[in-house]
């Protein structure tokens, strides 16, 4: 395989041309470059944590070429006029090439999610069994933080329903957080206090809310035709699930 300046030049075991440095990457695995479809950057809004420029020189020295950045940043990527508007931003300041996913708010914007699948988005975002700020439309994590008056409710599946339909008109893809609130609620309540350890937060926010939550998304994804793809799965659990779907032949994918 020969490169220049970068850029694969062609591959060719007859290659004869003089280079200047040659590497034998026998039995191993050559790559022209990674793909990260899950990048929280924070930015704008929350750039102590970290911001786009710095995500994506850290991207490239990674050997990351082209990231997915997630649309939680602060306004989040609600409607076409903020993607294109987050575009613009990020372009000024990227190493790497990226792409923008945009979130689904349920009925608050769902009219919107058309416009972000024309506008460019790769994706929209479910944060699905969580509560969002209703200033920042940020995730809370614990619902004794926030008064009610100021939290959105996590969707209801008739809502993911919906999203289902709106996104799938476009054959656009859902990325959902999966999560059953319900399974969710029963164990916090039958611990009775905040979570107080991480083996705590392991049984509250156990593998069994995400089964049920993917496999109620499976049957969405059916009903609906939609792409629905699984982020973070985290549970063997939810993988099973994930594996029975797609022998089904429902439009269901999955990260870890």
């Amino acid at each position: 395989m020969l490169c220049r300046d970068g850029v694969i030049e062609s591959v060719d075991d007859s290659t004869t041309s003089s280079v200047d440095c040659e590497i034998d990457a026998r039995n191993l695995l050559v790559f022209p470059g990674f793909i990260d479809p899950h990048v929280h950057s924070r930015d704008p809004g929350l750039t102590h944590k970290e911001d786009f420029e710095h995500s994506t020189r850290a991207a490239a020295a990674g050997g990351i070429t082209t990231l997915f950045e997630m649309p939680n940043a602060i306004p989040p990527v609600a409607n076409a006029a903020i993607f294109e508007q987050r575009a613009e931003q990020h372009a000024r300041v990227a190493f790497v090439d990226f792409g923008l996913w945009g979130i689904a708010l349920g009925q608050e914007n769902l009219g919107d999610l058309a416009d972000l699948f024309r506008a460019g988005v790769v994706g929209v975002k479910l944060f699905w069994g969580y509560a969002l700020h209703r200033e920042t439309r940020m995730l809370v994590y614990n619902l004794a933080d926030e008064s009610p008056d100021k939290l959105v409710p996590p969707p209801s599946n008739g809502d993911v329903l919906e999203i289902c339909r709106a996104v799938a008109s476009v054959d656009g893809l859902v990325g959902a957080h999966c999560e059953d609130r319900a399974v969710i609620e029963a164990a916090e309540s039958r611990l009775g206090r905040p979570i107080a350890s991480y083996s705590e937060m392991l049984e509250i926010r156990s593998d069994t809310a995400e089964a049920v939550a993917i496999a109620v998304g499976a049957e969405l994804s059916a009903t609906s035709g939609c792409r629905f793809h699984v982020v973070h799965t985290a549970s063997a659990r939810g993988i099973r699930v994930v594996r029975r779907a797609q022998a089904d032949g429902v439009r269901l994918s999955a990260e870890t």
